[in-house]
């Protein structure tokens, strides 16, 4: 009797030992769930050199899309804060810099990270070992994507970058007679080029920049690709493969010299007396200036991203310039005999949307949806067009150019310019992302052109 009443004793403490445990495990899983489900904050920290059209340093920008984000997400049944980052393009701060590795490794990996950074594709070489490559990307979106936005966001058949905005290099003149504007257009070379700023705008100078980290590199990889890069696909200087033999002779100070050329015929043409203001630094060291020249009608033309046309327009409202006004198009090739025969390329900048490495499953939902978000027509219309500021007769539209096709033939209706730009990112070509090879050739190009002039 004794042994059937221990026997039982033991049965109901392993009874109750199981219905315990099975408790425990009942309770963690909902913890867990609530964990996966609850509350979550997911920090951005967005390109910051954009135009900051409404004067306020983007704050209303972000606060646009912070409330649709979050709102946006509620309906998902998802309790998200977004973290938006302080935006200041003119911060010359170490750690406001997005082109300085160390500010982008403490983005990525510093003690209270990004969970999503939007970067200049010319850095993505540099991090690529520091991010999470993207999965279950929409074909539709990547169909959306203009050709040379997904080359950039490719690396060994992986998604590691989301393209959100394009730029590259247009020329820019002023239409003051309609001849002027038809010549502008129809010249096919920069010795033409010259020849037509002589006869329509006589004894100016012509405005190009060719100081700076980026600048003389990117304008020398710019006139490389209108002279070499080729749209056969079966040719090995298709894509952005034609970079490996540029960078590749760049580094041995075997410059191209097609390229040289181009660059220091535009050089030249900035001369002011005995003052070459593209290599001295003198547009350099203040920006704005070369704008204010171009609106006062102290230069001939001069070389820009897409966005200078809001510069441009900004500074003009004092002259009553306006869009209808200004002439765009990319840079020819230094003589019309030198190009490919398939009509060579423009160089394109890619700024891509990418997450840091081990980004929890949950937060990778979270930042699929963001850039989905940020790449939509309504989002894009309303940073590109510069809707966050209040009053619709004031704006002027940031000049963006988007990554997405649906937005450009959206905008190239809307704003005429934006065919001129639309022109050169069709036939473009990603900047190269092996950025580690930059800081070493662009020192040999900035000396080759400079030891032309001094």
């Amino acid at each position: 009797m004794e042994k059937k009443i221990h026997t039982i004793g033991r049965l109901i403490f392993i009874g109750l030992f199981l219905y315990f445990q099975a408790s425990q495990a009942a309770i963690d899983g909902e913890l867990e769930g609530y964990q996966a489900s609850g509350p979550l904050t997911f920090r951005v920290a967005l390109f910051p050199y954009i135009p900051d059209a409404n004067t306020d340093l983007y704050e209303s920008m972000k606060r646009k899309i912070s409330s649709e984000f979050i709102k946006q997400q509620a309906e998902k049944g998802r309790q998200v804060t977004l973290d938006l980052r302080p935006m200041d393009p003119t911060s010359r701060e170490p750690g406001d810099d997005f082109y300085n590795l160390a500010t982008l490794k403490g983005f990525l990996q510093g003690p209270d990270p990004y969970d999503l950074i939007e970067v200049d594709g010319v850095m993505l070489g540099k991090i690529k070992s520091l991010i999470e490559p993207w999965t279950a990307i929409e074909s539709a979106d990547k169909e959306d994507w203009h050709p040379v936005g997904l080359d950039a966001a490719m690396d060994e058949g992986a998604v590691i970058g989301v393209p959100h905005w394009l730029c590259g290099y247009f020329l820019f003149g002023r239409k003051e007679r309609p001849e002027a504007k038809e010549g502008f257009h129809r010249v096919t070379s920069i010795e033409e080029l010259i020849k037509h700023f002589h006869v329509h705008a006589p004894q100016l100078p012509f405005g190009i920049d060719v100081c700076g980290r980026w600048n003389t590199l990117g304008l020398y990889l710019d006139s490389y690709a209108t002279h070499h890069h080729t749209h056969d696909p079966h040719s090995p200087r298709k894509g952005p493969e034609v970079w490996d033999e540029a960078l590749r002779a760049l580094q041995t100070e075997q410059f191209d010299w097609h390229s040289i050329s181009s660059l220091s015929a535009l050089v030249q043409a900035s001369r002011v007396g005995p003052k070459i203001p593209a290599l001295d630094n003198t547009y350099h060291a203040f920006k704005p200036l070369l704008t204010q020249l171009f609106v006062t009608g102290m230069i001939s033309g001069m070389v820009g991203y897409s966005e200078r046309a809001h510069h441009i327009l900004m500074h003009g409202r004092l002259t009553n310039l306006t869009d209808k006004d200004v002439l765009c198009r990319r840079l020819p090739p230094h003589r019309k005999k030198d190009i490919v025969e398939e009509g060579g390329s423009s160089l394109v900048f890619v700024d891509l949307f990418v997450q840091r490495k081990g980004l929890e499953a949950r937060k990778q939902e979270v930042s699929r949806d963001f850039v989905k978000f940020m790449n939509s027509l309504d989002m894009m219309k309303y940073i590109a067009l510069s809707k966050d500021v209040e009053k619709e007769e004031e704006r002027i539209p940031r000049y963006l150019i988007p990554a997405t096709r649906s937005a450009s033939n959206e905008f190239r209706h809307q704003f005429p310019i934006y065919n001129s730009f639309l022109e050169g990112i069709e036939k473009g070509v990603a900047f190269p992302t092996s950025a580690d090879v930059y800081d070493r050739v662009q020192q040999g190009v900035s000396s080759h052109i400079r030891k032309t002039f001094y």
